[in-house]
């Protein structure tokens, strides 16, 4: 039951009723002012007239409602065609007046026109919505809410053409579609089921509804209606999440700290020394092939690409000692050998295990317990170090100092294993081995004659060879079980690096001369190193014709005392020399450094050299030294990386543009290079270290 003509619900509580869409046959808000134009009364008017006759004094309630209107105008309509006819006999001529009839009231369409059937035509009926807010209007005709306060009073003027209505007045109906110049905007979407009960209902404290009905809280409240306080509670909880955050970070922070020495540990065991893995059996092919893809897979995962073989391989570990016992003594002299000493130790930490070493400025608590440092070592590596006096003569540091002797004949005394490790640098005190010998004193000499040597270099690819006979020689004097098997680094060169590719579409790798002594054993060297199934191998020629024909990648010299000695051989080599740096053919230099091989400091060999080479560029780029022994691999492979730079460095170009370009970029690469080169290969030119 809706009051059309009021707008209003019929009782309090009627929720669902809110957006409700419905058809009415007229509604107040339309022609409010419209004047009948047979009882010539309003709308207000006829509500004015009907209340005084038909009061509460009289009828219990009274509703305004369009039935009674309805009543009311067709009352009007019938007494105009009466009048018109004159009497009520003639029926016949009253259904035609009531028919073509003009009459126009205050309720209803502006003109009555019937069709055939003798039904209005033309009565467009208004579309109007329950505002949100209608189910709290009580059932009163005024239009009051529960607590006593009265609804705004609902539009009634008619709605202009073409504009949007006025907002809804709570408590009353709206037009939304009357004709179809006055269209309105529609609520929607509608809210759910739930929210409408839930706003119907109310939150409580500030609370909004949620679509599922129920009430969304503020932080200090709680509850189904937020009608319980929180403020009880909350800073309680607020402690305990409080610590319970700071605990969480405590945890984060140490589990990073954890996560982060577990990460250097595992970085310090890849620089670990390794046992050769005993055997290795060669896979079938078909194996082999179905696990490449595994292969790849963990050469990509592994730290340092391919190295998962090594890591899978055994650690070298020092036998564990007891405190106050060390795995090795390291005995040197201050003067020349403390720096070395220091590096040493830092070296044999990064690549053996557990090792513990004896180092006088990091142990030494009292210099008369020397003797019982060494017998509580497991092994004594004597450094030889030494220097060349005024007169230009070779002297043994180490067998000048007291302490040194000490050091060494308490590890005789206690059969403790010796090793040797000789400083091959002049400038950091390397002189030779007999110098040493010829210096120590006689109930010594059994001791170091019998003693294994290892020469110490600075270079990091020889430095790392040299660590590799260190250690061998630790784990055979440790005793420890397959100290007779090979042992490796990862970062060895030798071993983790592939072999250059040496791609050239010359015919010839490499140049070497007849007038240059042992270049050709050099070459053949490099051929016998330059072997895998992966490579078609080393060309190398000695034929002038080819070298006059821009046939060869590079020129191998090599560089000792014979080298530019006086005579029709040097100058043979140094036509050829000039004739292939005219040409841009790029110099391989060998630097000869074994004993016995008549090697000359490069000081030496610079001044030997004929001016027109040093002027020419000869030494542009940085020599190889050649060590003897296991470094002598190091060497070879060394040559064949600068060689595999000299292949793929640009062509040089014979006109007189490629000579001003070519000097202009010389002059920004040639620095860059030798500092990248410096790194690897050798010291820089005019220095006599290794």
């Amino acid at each position: 039951r809706y009051n059309l003509l009021e707008g209003t619900l019929p009782g309090d509580g009627q929720w669902h009723y809110e957006y409700f869409l419905t058809t009415q046959r007229w509604h107040r808000a339309l022609s409010p002012d419209r004047r009948g134009t047979f009882s010539n009364w309003t709308i207000e008017e006829y509500f004015t007239k009907f209340n005084d006759l038909f009061s509460e004094d009289r009828f219990h309630s009274v509703e305004r409602d369009s039935t009674g209107a309805a009543t009311f105008v067709s009352m009007c309509v019938f007494a105009a065609a009466l009048e018109e006819v004159g009497t009520v006999n003639d029926t016949a001529a009253l259904a035609n007046v009531i028919y073509n009839s003009t009459v126009s009231e205050f309720f209803g369409p502006p003109g009555l026109a019937f069709n055939g059937d003798g039904q209005i035509e033309e009565w467009d009926f208004p579309i109007v919505q329950f505002p949100p807010g209608t189910a709290r209007i009580g059932s009163d005709t005024r239009g009051c809410r529960q607590d006593g306060s009265c609804a705004p009073d609902c539009p009634r003027a008619s709605l202009p053409p073409n504009q949007a209505p006025e907002p809804f007045a709570q408590g009353c109906d709206r037009v939304v579609y009357y004709a179809p110049d006055n269209v309105s905007i529609v609520v929607f979407p509608m809210p759910t089921w739930q929210q409408r009960r839930c706003e119907y209902e109310g939150c409580e404290n500030g609370g909004s509804c949620t679509p599922d009905g129920r009430c969304r809280c503020d932080l200090l409240f709680h509850g189904s209606r937020c009608e319980l306080d929180r403020k009880v509670v909350i800073i309680p909880t607020i402690c305990v999440g409080s610590l319970f955050v700071v605990m969480i970070i405590v945890l984060s922070v140490l589990l990073r700290r954890r996560v982060r020495l577990q990460q250097k540990l595992t970085l310090a065991e890849q620089s670990y020394a390794r046992w050769e893995p005993p055997n290795v059996r060669r896979r079938s092919t078909s194996k082999y092939v179905l696990a490449l893809p595994q292969r790849a897979i963990d050469k990509f995962r592994s730290p340092k690409g391919g190295v998962e073989a090594q890591v899978a391989a055994r650690l070298v570990t020092a036998p564990g000692l007891p405190h106050g016992f060390f795995s090795c003594f390291l005995s040197h002299v201050w003067a020349s050998g403390q720096d070395q000493a220091r590096s040493l130790k830092g070296l044999l930490q990064r690549y053996v295990k557990n090792i513990a070493v004896f180092l006088d400025v990091d142990n030494l608590e009292d210099l008369a317990r020397l003797e019982e440092y060494v017998s509580n070592s497991s092994a004594v590596i004597v450094f030889l170090t030494g220097h060349v006096d005024d007169e230009g003569v070779a002297v043994s540091d180490y067998m000048k100092s007291n302490n040194c002797l000490v050091e060494l004949r308490a590890a005789a005394a206690h059969a403790r294993p010796v090793i040797l490790l000789l400083e091959t640098d002049p400038t950091h005190g390397g002189v030779s081995l007999e110098t040493h010998t010829a210096a120590c004193p006689a109930d010594l000499l059994p001791t170091v004659l019998g003693a294994p040597v290892v020469p110490w270099h600075r270079l990091k690819d020889f430095q790392i060879c040299s660590m590799l006979l260190l250690i061998q020689q630790l784990v055979t004097a440790w005793g420890a079980p397959g100290a007779d098997r090979t042992i490796f680094i990862p970062e060895d060169r030798l071993r983790s690096s592939p072999l250059p590719q040496l791609q050239t579409k010359r015919s010839y790798h490499l140049y070497h001369s007849a007038s240059n002594p042992c270049a050709a054993a050099i070459a053949a060297d490099l051929e016998a190193q330059f072997v895998s199934p992966n490579h078609s191998g080393l060309r190398t020629t000695a034929e002038p014709e080819h070298l006059r024909h821009d046939a060869c990648a590079a020129f191998l010299l090599y560089l000792n005392a014979e080298t530019f000695a006086p005579g029709a051989r040097a100058d043979t080599l140094v036509s050829e020399l000039e004739a292939a740096l005219e040409a841009g053919t790029g110099l391989l230099l060998a630097h000869e450094r074994r004993d016995g091989w008549r090697r000359l400091t490069f000081d030496e060999i610079i001044v030997a050299t004929p001016e027109g080479l040093k002027t020419a560029g000869a030494y542009r780029r940085i020599a190889t030294a050649l060590h003897g022994g296991r470094h002598y691999a190091v060497s070879l492979r060394l040559l064949l990386d600068e060689l595999d730079l000299l292949i793929r460095r640009p062509v040089r170009s014979h006109s007189l543009l490629g000579t001003v370009l070519r000097k202009t970029s010389e002059a920004g690469s040639s620095s860059g290079d030798l500092m990248r080169r410096r790194k690897r290969e050798s010291p820089r030119l005019g220095s006599s270290s290794v």
